[in-house]
């Protein structure tokens, strides 16, 4: 805000210099007699800039090449009505170079920081964000019905729990504030690492929001472990690119780690949590399956012996293993696999 007022001030202050330039002739009338192609064109420089969307993302050495190209574009040929150069013309070149360039520059500096600004009251609203970041309940019949089909058609799924490090937020706070403004930065950064998350993601990938946890829940439907484990390193990269901030992941995947909703939460959460307590060591890198899930991983190119083995018949469809395979404390959810199995094998 203190920057966005002193670019504002300084445009103002140059803008007023400019337009009046004419009126400071204290001992010589009319000794700077500058065009009106030069006013004209520098309030289209300006009002341009600051309010053509995107402008902002030109480097200054571009704008800057782009506006001297117009002005000597315009002055040369549809202008000529006094030479460039040459006795008192030199001076009012320069004048009207300086002036004009400067304006630019300042343009840009206004553009720029309120953009930031928008940037910010957009985050701190969480407008925009909502659309792709869903709370958990609003969620829960995405939810259902990808596990569902997940079972159904035995595909997989992963679930990705995702929080920024508060490590890699440098901030120097009073005490006496330091819990409030911790609050709001840990808001503010969470909000932009949802908004650059939601534009990542795939149309069929689901955004969770954990309600005071500061946390997304990523649930990423015909993605295994292998692919999600890609995904959180190019999720890291992208975050740290526009963000500047690090973050923590960690990946329960169905159906070798858990079979429910909860379960892959509960179990995400704890790689996640223990992930947190390596974080001085290691505050970038990505949990590692448990030693039981290496164990279930394949070797030599052989299917893993976990939940699916290879069908008899064609070698290539998967159904679940026997009944006795699967843990007890999921209840429903095996009967419903069971009678799946159970129309796969009338069909």
């Amino acid at each position: 805000m203190t920057m966005m007022r002193w670019s504002i001030a300084a445009l103002v202050i140059d803008l007023t210099i400019f337009y009046n330039i004419e009126r400071l002739d204290f001992y010589t009338k009319n000794a700077v007699n500058l065009s009106s192609f030069v006013y004209a064109l520098t309030a289209i420089a300006t009002t341009s800039i600051i309010i053509t969307p995107r402008t902002w993302r030109f480097s200054l050495q571009t704008l800057l090449l782009l506006w001297t190209s117009i002005y000597l574009g315009g002055r040369l040929l549809f202008l000529n009505d006094h030479p460039l150069i040459g006795g008192g013309y030199l001076y009012i070149t320069i004048t009207e170079v300086v002036f004009f360039l400067l304006t630019v520059v300042l343009s840009h500096h206004v553009a720029y920081h309120l953009h930031d600004f928008e940037d910010a009251v957009e985050n701190i609203s969480f407008s925009g964000i909502k659309r792709r970041v869903l709370s958990q309940d609003d969620a829960s019949t995405v939810i259902k019905n990808e596990l569902y089909r997940s079972r159904r058609y035995q595909h997989p799924l992963s679930l990705l729990v995702l929080e920024p490090d508060q490590a890699s937020l440098q901030a120097s706070l009073h005490r006496s504030v330091r819990q409030v403004q911790q609050a709001m930065m840990g808001r503010y950064v969470f909000l932009s690492v949802s908004r650059v998350v939601g534009n990542f993601l795939r149309r069929i990938d689901v955004a969770i929001e954990q309600a005071g946890q500061q946390r997304l829940v990523l649930l990423c439907p015909e993605t295994t472990q292998d692919g999600a484990m890609v995904m959180v390193e190019r999720l890291k990269q992208e975050i740290a690119e526009q963000l500047g901030v690090s973050v923590r992941c960690s990946i329960a995947s169905f159906p070798d780690e858990a079979l429910t909703f909860e379960e892959l939460l509960r179990e995400a959460t704890i790689r996640l949590k223990a992930q947190g307590q390596q974080d001085g060591e290691l505050p970038h890198s990505v949990l590692t399956p448990s030693a039981e899930t290496r164990n279930r991983e394949p070797e030599g190119g052989r299917q893993p012996e976990g939940r699916f083995r290879e069908h008899e018949s064609d070698g290539k469809s998967r159904v679940p293993l026997p009944q006795s395979d699967v843990p007890s404390s999921c209840g429903h959810e095996h009967e419903e696999q069971e009678r799946e199995r159970e129309v796969s094998g009338v069909r």
